[in-house]
């Protein structure tokens, strides 16, 4: 079963911290695709299995802020 969930992220700031972001979300056991838009702040996110802790931990460990 997949599921779907939208983080906001804020400190992004263009199309190279999209990319970052991306990049580094989709190493997460369990994430099937990353989308980063930072014109609305958001990562979404659909895979399954995925800890929301790690999201978070990867999203403030690249120097971004994980909202929730």
């Amino acid at each position: 079963q997949s599921t779907g969930e939208t983080f906001r992220v804020e400190g992004m700031t263009c199309s190279h911290c999209e990319a970052n972001v991306v990049r580094n979300l989709q190493k997460i056991k369990g994430v099937k695709s990353v989308v980063a838009d930072n014109k609305s702040n958001t990562v979404k996110i659909s895979g399954s299995g995925y800890k929301t802790d790690k999201v978070k931990e990867i999203v403030n460990e690249l120097g971004y802020r994980f909202i929730g």
